[in-house]
């Protein structure tokens, strides 16, 4: 759920967010309120902290988080690819180091890059699914 949230349309938000979760519990869906995050896109010079929402009439309120990963992709406040652009650099170094290991104890040598007991430990780029 995206919308341009400002001081002046705080109940505007609030109602959108409320009728969001009504139609939630009239879709039978439920929210974990453990699980909800709110992430606040702000390019104003003198950011104010955004007042803090509850759902369900609960205590507990919504997080506000500077970075969110939805569908593999992580997004921050600032709408900026740093933060993905590491959380790939790492997930890279992962699979790179495991390759670097098997190459010092010689499995490499021995089996070709699309067998299935390589694969199984590093996925080959020309076989997984874009």
């Amino acid at each position: 759920m995206w919308t341009i949230y400002s001081e002046d349309n705080y109940v505007e938000y609030s109602g959108l967010v409320q009728s969001f979760v009504r139609w939630s519990e009239a879709n039978h869906l439920l929210l974990n309120n453990s699980k909800t995050k709110e992430l606040v896109v702000d390019f104003r010079r003198n950011k104010k902290p955004p007042t803090p929402i509850t759902i369900q009439g609960n205590e507990v309120e919504v997080e506000v988080v500077e970075v969110y990963k939805y569908l593999g992709v992580h997004i921050n406040d600032k709408l900026g690819w740093a933060d993905n652009t590491e959380a790939l650099y790492k997930k890279g170094q992962c699979r790179l180091f495991f390759l670097r290991r098997l190459s010092v104890y010689g499995f490499i040598n021995h089996c070709s890059v699309h067998s299935p007991e390589l694969q199984s430990v590093v996925p080959c780029p020309c076989t997984m699914s874009v």
